[in-house]
């Protein structure tokens, strides 16, 4: 499996590995927000088959000295497999080679597959709820915003050198 960044000809195959849950506009949407520099979109490719991605930065809930993961889709054909896993991990490693020491996002409260992932991998849930607010996009461009009790979880790796106070 290749974890890389997201290329313009990944746009639409990534759409076909994740349809029905995400809609081709919203791919497309986030593909042009990487350009742009809202955020970093790391694609996973497997046998050929571009089947997740993750996105990192953004704004919503951020920290200081943590990098911010989010948006992190795999195609249901290829769950269970290490895919997300992968996502993660290399998220993980960018943290560290930018000496930050910590990862943090934000999960559904009723999401508890994700949930029991991020904890197997070592991610502590923190005490309070917050509200996550985004907006969701269907094929044909119509959004909506959605809003929803969210927990943040966060993995810490130490303290990393050049890091400032922790917010």
């Amino acid at each position: 499996m290749e974890i890389r960044q997201v290329r313009l000809e990944d746009v639409d195959r990534l759409a076909d590995s994740l349809s029905p849950e995400v809609s081709r506009t919203q791919v497309k949407r986030r593909y042009d927000e990487s350009e742009l520099g809202y955020r970093e979109m790391l694609i996973a490719e497997l046998e050929g088959q571009i089947v997740g991605t993750v996105s990192t930065g953004g704004r919503g809930f951020q920290r200081t000295g943590s990098l911010r993961m989010f948006a992190l889709d795999v195609g249901s054909a290829f769950r269970n497999r290490g895919v997300g896993t992968a996502l993660i991990e290399a998220v993980e490693s960018a943290a560290v080679r930018r000496n930050l020491y910590e990862v943090n996002l934000e999960v559904s409260v009723d999401n508890v597959d994700a949930i029991r992932i991020y904890e197997r991998l070592g991610y502590k849930r923190l005490p309070d709820r917050v509200t996550d607010t985004w907006n969701e996009l269907d094929d044909l461009g119509n959004g909506q915003t959605v809003e929803e009790s969210a927990w943040i979880m966060i993995k810490e790796f130490g303290d990393t050198e050049g890091i400032g106070t922790r917010g």
